[in-house]
């Protein structure tokens, strides 16, 4: 498996060393270089895309014949997974356009292939595997959430480095309470902070706001933009709280000693919504 890995890699660097004599033809034009960028941009993000659909076929193939072994799917989502977080971790924190859409792609498809691995585990009962796997998968989740939180949050004026900002006046009408919560949860400065110091930031963002220069520095542009980094943000620690939720899933498993997950799940003929699990 880890070989295979390397082979992705190798593969990766080699286009990469292949494609450098472009850069010579187009030095000379910066618009070609752009289009260049572009398309160097998306031939990496149909590769992302491949390892993700090669995940759903294989699961698509699981469910029309669910009496086969899922050893084969548990493999390919093994592959994704270490495939999908090395790329999601090697990215830059950054709002361009481009970057941002491999970045995410990176980063939504290594928390699926996290939770499809975990999820086969837990149904051929195999609880330890899927826990420690769970263990080490969340905590890199954690730190690239944390990297991307302190990068989009962080602005030249202190007083506005906070996810608090997002509850000041002008975000009013785009961002909930419930959605500065959940950025809060990924922002390293701000989790350590007690009533008092809440309340501060808040304020001092306010203050900002109602300064005579803040339309001249903060103009709508600049909303817009802010607005997009609180809706970018918001995915990425929600797609923490669903693993974390997945871990204390697997605990459970363990805890009643199931030989499969499906024991305690809604099968398929169930109709769709809420359920609850009883707790021990």
């Amino acid at each position: 498996m880890e070989r295979g890995f390397n082979d992705v890699n190798s593969r990766l660097d080699v286009v990469s060393g292949q494609l450098a004599y472009l850069y010579l033809l187009v030095q000379d034009s910066r618009e070609k270089q752009e289009n260049l960028g572009k398309a160097i941009s998306n031939i990496h993000k149909a590769m992302l895309i491949k390892e993700i659909t090669t995940l759903q076929a294989e699961l698509e193939d699981l469910k029309r014949f669910p009496h086969e072994s899922p050893r084969l799917a548990l493999k390919t989502a093994t592959n994704t997974r270490l495939f999908l977080s090395s790329q999601a971790m090697q990215s830059t924190p950054e709002l361009e356009a481009e970057l941002l859409l491999n970045s995410d792609v990176s980063i939504q498809g290594w928390a699926v292939a996290t939770a499809t691995e975990a999820h086969l585990l837990l149904q051929m009962g195999q609880h330890q595997e899927a826990k420690g796997m769970l263990r080490e998968e969340v905590e890199k989740f954690k730190t690239v959430a944390h990297n991307w939180s302190n990068s989009l949050i962080k602005e030249g004026n202190s007083s506005l480095s906070t996810a608090y900002r997002f509850s000041a006046s002008p975000f009013a009408e785009y961002i909930t309470p419930e959605r500065v919560t959940r950025i809060k949860d990924i922002s390293p400065s701000d989790l350590s902070l007690n009533q008092d110091q809440v309340r501060r930031k808040k304020n001092e963002a306010s203050v900002e706001f109602e300064m005579s220069y803040a339309q001249e520095r903060y103009p709508k542009s600049w909303i817009q933009k802010q607005i997009a980094i609180a809706e970018y943000l918001d995915g990425l620690s929600e797609l923490l709280a669903r693993l974390e939720s997945l871990e204390a899933f697997a605990d459970l498993c363990e805890s009643r000693n199931l030989k499969s997950s499906k024991e305690i799940l809604p099968d398929e003929n169930t109709p769709s919504g809420l359920y609850l699990l009883r707790a021990d």
